[in-house]
């Protein structure tokens, strides 16, 4: 397990944490604390954000390395960050990515 996602797994337990005593202070007082209120909607933000910002990042980690193993006979010296153009010593090919497979690659440039 990875640093980040152990950071985003405290943060959720944080985040539940936050919304316990929320409820057992409104149990208790009819209210919402201010303090733990909008510690909560921070929590549940960042959440939302780092939480899709790690899918995303661990999403194009995967498709990198399918590019890199679809390429392994050949060397390959350039990945363009959207993952649609690959230079290698046999050419530069433009590349379709998808959930990890490498779906279409066609020689542009030799």
């Amino acid at each position: 397990m990875d640093g980040s996602l152990v950071f985003l797994l405290i943060m959720a337990i944080g985040f539940v944490a936050a919304v316990m005593k929320n409820y057992k202070v409104w149990k208790s007082s009819g209210r919402i604390s201010s303090i733990y209120g909008a510690a909560t909607i921070f929590l549940a933000i960042f959440l939302l954000f780092a939480g899709n910002q790690y899918i995303k990042q661990k999403e194009f980690d995967n498709n990198l390395d399918a590019v890199y193993q679809y390429f392994s006979e050949e060397d390959v010296h350039y990945v363009s960050l959207d993952l649609t153009e690959v230079e290698t010593d046999a050419g530069t090919y433009k590349i379709e990515v998808d959930q990890g497979l490498v779906m279409n690659a066609k020689l542009i440039k030799k």
